[in-house]
């Protein structure tokens, strides 16, 4: 499942656009694999939650990479 499959099916509660893709082209969904399927389902159980401190700390992070990103690009000039 790609990351954006992923987003898609996590906002919208429904992971069919993954499960019922036919990436290879052979006529077999991911739906029609057991492990894949309850892999899918598990991710789905389990949602998308993050707490406020956990959205806070990834925020810090990605600052924290930009700021040092900013860094390089300025020293390289």
């Amino acid at each position: 499942m790609s990351e954006i499959q992923a987003l898609i099916s996590l906002r919208t509660g429904d992971a069919s656009i993954f499960l019922d893709s036919d990436p290879s082209g052979s006529g077999i969904t991911p739906r029609s694999h057991a492990k894949v399927r309850e892999a899918v389902e598990t991710m789905m159980r389990g949602g998308w939650e993050r707490t406020q401190e956990g959205f806070d700390a990834c925020k810090r992070k990605v600052w924290e990479e930009n700021e040092n990103v900013i860094r390089r690009v300025l020293r390289g000039l």
